[in-house]
């Protein structure tokens, strides 16, 4: 049998971003996205048709526990994973490299690496939590279908390689290759929609174990239970120095250092940061140029 998982973000500018989602059988989205259309007049009407997004719910909160009864009455479990851009950027800041430039490039700002992050958490918590294990069965497999604004450049080359990066007994997990839509085409992307917006929140208010609990503001609701992971500053470090040490095309012969263990020193090399795909292809193309010439490859 098939299990999906549909996801979505939600983020402050620079702030705090977050993916969260849902998981249940395709017969059971199916009964869900019913009962849900029935819902939807309560709803302002988006490009051609009415839809839920909680950004656009402001003036009808009343409305809200309606529709989360009827993510309760479907769903099995939730995901969801919350980082601060603010953790990041001053992660980034504590590494460097004696023996390499270390380049930032825009696969490694925050929404590219929460994808991915939340991707990997996908496949290698479900096969880690216990409860979700045992409600996948043996030889059940996860599609993921993501909003259509996750997506990023270069997002296919980072999918592949980590999937075969994972272990084999988590990657027969994996069903077909991750597919982003329109929430308006997919009903079920926003019920994480709800989610990913509800998790900001906490996130941003100190209050993300009640939103956990089913604690929605003014309300509450019942508890979908499920796993979420929280990155700090120093697991974010980690996280890009392990990265960095298996990048190609030398693999765990840098040397990659935390300022905040191992203080910088004068030997510190150049560190470039790339917010654009374009500057990045640009740096890496005159980079090659310069290599060919020092090994004679071009005049």
């Amino acid at each position: 049998m098939v299990a999906q998982i549909y996801a979505d973000e939600s983020y402050t500018q620079g702030q705090v971003y977050a993916i969260g989602g849902y998981i249940a059988r395709a017969e059971e989205w199916a009964k869900f996205s019913e009962e849900w259309e029935r819902l939807l007049p309560l709803t302002k009407l988006g490009s051609n048709k009415r839809r839920f997004k909680m950004a656009e719910m402001a003036n009808n909160m009343d409305v809200l526990p309606l529709f989360y009864e009827v993510i309760c009455r479907h769903v099995a479990f939730s995901i969801s994973m919350v980082i601060d851009a603010r953790d990041l950027r001053r992660a980034k800041e504590r590494i460097w490299s004696d023996n390499a430039e270390i380049v930032w490039d825009p696969s490694m700002d925050v929404p590219a690496i929460l994808l991915k992050l939340f991707i990997n958490l996908v496949y290698s918590g479900c096969w880690q939590d216990e409860r979700v294990r045992e409600w996948l069965g043996i030889n059940d497999k996860i599609d993921l279908y993501l909003d259509e604004n996750l997506s990023y450049g270069g997002y296919l080359d980072d999918w592949h390689e980590m999937a075969n990066g994972l272990p084999d007994h988590i990657r027969e997990l994996i069903g077909v290759e991750p597919r982003f839509d329109n929430d308006e085409e997919l009903l079920p992307l926003q019920a994480a929609d709800f989610w990913a917006s509800w998790l900001r929140q906490g996130a941003e208010t100190g209050r993300l174990r009640e939103v956990m609990e089913g604690k929605f503001g003014s309300w509450t609701g019942e508890k979908v239970s499920g796993f979420e992971t929280v990155l700090d500053e120093d697991s974010i470090t980690k996280m890009l120095i392990d990265n960095l040490k298996r990048s190609p095309p030398i693999r765990g012969l840098l040397n990659i250092y935390d300022d905040k263990i191992n203080p910088r020193t004068e030997n510190a090399m150049d560190v470039f940061l790339f917010k654009k795909r374009s500057n990045f292809l640009s740096f890496t193309e005159q980079k090659w140029k310069t290599f060919k010439k020092m090994i004679g490859l071009s005049s």
